[in-house]
């Protein structure tokens, strides 16, 4: 990085420190993609089970879907 832009960065750390960081989500409360997928800890027929059920549920979903859901996994705030 330039030192221009290190310089920036560096001078904003205190108001992001103080003014940012208290705005985001304690990692407890923000939701997980595992809560939404197959519980594996089931044994192979429960877990298999899952993974057909979420497959006839996401059938008809078009690419653009998927395409966003990855694009924004991990992105809480």
């Amino acid at each position: 990085m330039p030192p221009e832009k290190l310089e920036v960065f560096k001078s904003l750390e205190s108001w992001v420190s103080e003014s940012i960081l208290d705005l985001r989500k304690p990692v407890e409360k923000c939701w997980q993609p595992s809560e939404f997928l197959p519980d594996a800890s089931q044994g192979a027929d429960g877990f298999m089970e899952e993974v057909w059920a979420l497959r006839q549920r996401v059938s008809g979903l078009c690419d653009e879907y998927f395409v966003m859901l990855v694009r924004n996994t991990g992105n809480c705030m």
